[in-house]
């Protein structure tokens, strides 16, 4: 089961944020465990900087700038293993103490139980800075967190434009050659730590399109895994499953199915993870306009969260959530209603109103009225988000970018073409700061508000179009 929210770890952290004023604090847990915390405690005043992301050494300097950008005063950094690899990191990090403080805020530092030894023996003086210390049990947690379903762009989950992110994969170059020409006779842990790295770069790779080269690493680290690990070893499970995403973004369905129903095969069936596995098999049968294996994938997985985490939990809200997104594709709107609506209730419970994940599914349950012709509804729940998003992230997010589209949508098919411009006016503008000119979701703006700006001026041309939209954009 996942670790009770009452227990005293839980508790302490709690207090900390509810209390502290400024200052250093430190929790051990798994990797995975860290990124649950974290993201247990994510409100609008809490940034999160995890290090697996970049997989990159400690730097004050990137560290400083990222949080003087954000609009935070709780500062969660986490995976501290993977910066503080190098006693020469730790050195850093200790000496960094002093300006680190200095940003007003209250920093909490996740790492490993290990990492945290080594910090102790290297920088043990580091200590009397740290005002509290806990360590939370890897009991068994989700290998996905639920994240917004609203998103479609990739390229906003770890990096603010493709840009930047192309930038890292380059970077990454010489780093991922050598790690594949690392002999499969050497020493198994390090064989083992070349294989997160390498899946780090392959996840970066998944989430920027770059499928193929993904694959290829995929493969490198199922080879490894089976080698040092063994066929039925959770990491070994992990890789299947992985290469199973992979096909899937690839639209591959049959290789997906292949490698994910190898992955569950091989998976411990009263494990609650397995039903992280049960609903990717339900996503597949669903892309396959397969509606009652999806339905009764999601709802094998249903059984298992209801039963483990209760119906009150996060991982039960985003079941329920993929079964409307099913009854949404089948066109069987009142059940879909009714499934947002259940996982609506846990994502505001739990996680308040102004929450992506709660955002998300007022989202969703708009897009069931618009499709209803119910406008006035769908376009009551799209505000809401957007003066959510607006104050929770700014206006210039890109979640607000997609709400402005959602009610350019509504008030299109309405037939109000002039208020449908504006909004993707504002749309375009956004997503040309965030993503520029070539990223599909700019592009897909771009061509919407063509089509509409032909609507209203039938007898203009391309030409009259551009030099609108440049006048347009010149005037902020």
């Amino acid at each position: 089961m996942l670790p009770s929210l009452n227990n005293e770890s839980f508790k302490t952290l709690s207090w900390i944020l509810e209390n502290a004023q400024k200052g250093f604090y430190l929790y051990t847990a798994s990797t995975q465990m860290q990124r649950y915390v974290a993201e247990h405690f994510r409100k609008p005043n809490v940034a999160v900087y995890d290090y697996s992301r970049d997989n990159a050494p400690f730097s004050f300097g990137v560290l400083a700038q990222w949080a003087m950008h954000q609009d935070a005063k709780i500062f969660f950094i986490i995976n501290m293993q993977v910066a503080l690899r190098e006693d020469n990191d730790i050195v850093n990090f200790n000496l960094s103490r002093d300006l680190l403080s200095d940003i007003n805020g209250i920093w909490i530092f996740g790492m490993t139980p290990d990492t945290d030894n080594r910090l102790s023996r290297i920088a043990y003086d580091l200590y009397s800075f740290i005002r509290i210390q806990t360590h939370f049990e890897d009991e068994g947690i989700e290998n996905e967190l639920p994240v917004p379903i609203i998103s479609d762009i990739p390229s906003g989950k770890y990096y603010d434009s493709y840009e930047e992110a192309f930038e890292q994969m380059q970077r990454y170059e010489d780093l991922r050659d050598e790690l594949m020409a690392l002999p499969l006779d050497s020493e198994p842990n390090r064989l083992l730590a070349a294989a997160v790295t390498l899946n780090n770069i392959a996840e970066l790779y998944t989430n920027y399109g770059r499928y193929d080269d993904a694959l290829i690493l995929l493969t490198q680290i199922l080879t490894i895994r089976e080698k040092t690990l063994g066929e039925g070893h959770p990491d070994t499970i992990t890789a299947y499953n992985n290469i199973g995403l992979v096909y899937y973004h690839q639209k591959d369905y049959t290789k997906s199915l292949e490698w994910y129903m190898k992955a569950v095969e091989m998976f411990d069936k009263e494990h609650p993870n397995i039903a992280a596995m049960y609903n990717n098999i339900a996503l597949v049968y669903n892309s396959q306009n397969n509606y009652a294996e999806a339905l009764k994938w999601h709802k094998k997985a249903l059984e298992i969260h209801e039963k483990v985490f209760g119906k009150e939990h996060l991982n039960t809200a985003s079941t329920y959530n993929n079964i409307a997104l099913v009854y949404d594709d089948q066109r069987d709107y009142s059940k879909a209603l009714e499934w947002y609506q259940k996982a609506l209730e846990i994502n505001k419970k739990v996680l308040g109103n102004e929450h992506p994940n709660t955002t998300a599914t007022y989202s969703n349950i708009a897009g069931v009225y618009y499709v209803q012709g119910n406008y006035d509804k769908a376009l009551e729940l799209c505000n809401e988000v957007l003066i959510i998003n607006e104050k929770v992230f700014d206006k210039q997010h890109p979640y607000v970018a997609k709400t402005y589209s959602n009610m350019a949508d509504i008030y299109r098919d309405q037939g109000n073409y002039d208020k449908a411009l504006e909004l993707l006016l504002k749309s375009y503008k956004i997503r040309l700061i965030v993503f520029k000119g070539k990223h599909p979701a700019t592009i897909k703006t771009y061509n919407y508000l063509k089509y509409n700006y032909f609507k209203l001026n039938p007898t203009k041309n391309e030409t009259d179009f551009e030099i609108w939209l440049k006048e347009q954009l010149n005037n902020g």
